[in-house]
């Protein structure tokens, strides 16, 4: 199985997307490096499935956008 993430402008517009070797699962900025975390090696998705992650750093070349720091009330 393998992934993707989709690049998104500030404003919302769908820009493209890179491809990832395995099912992404999660990721954040740090200036221009982007940190994902990844599924592992898995062929298809079920309870016995190791679930073994990795986490992968990409270089990006640009700054990723600020997280919404936003709270539950």
């Amino acid at each position: 199985m393998s992934g993707v993430i989709d690049v998104i402008a500030p404003d919302g517009t769908y820009l493209d997307f890179l491809e990832c070797p395995y099912v992404p699962l999660n990721c954040c900025f740090d200036g221009t490096t982007m940190w994902v975390t990844d599924f592992g090696e898995i062929t298809e998705v079920t309870a016995e499935a190791p679930m073994v992650g990795r986490l992968l750093r990409i270089e990006l070349g640009v700054e990723g956008m600020t997280p919404f720091r936003g709270s539950i009330a």
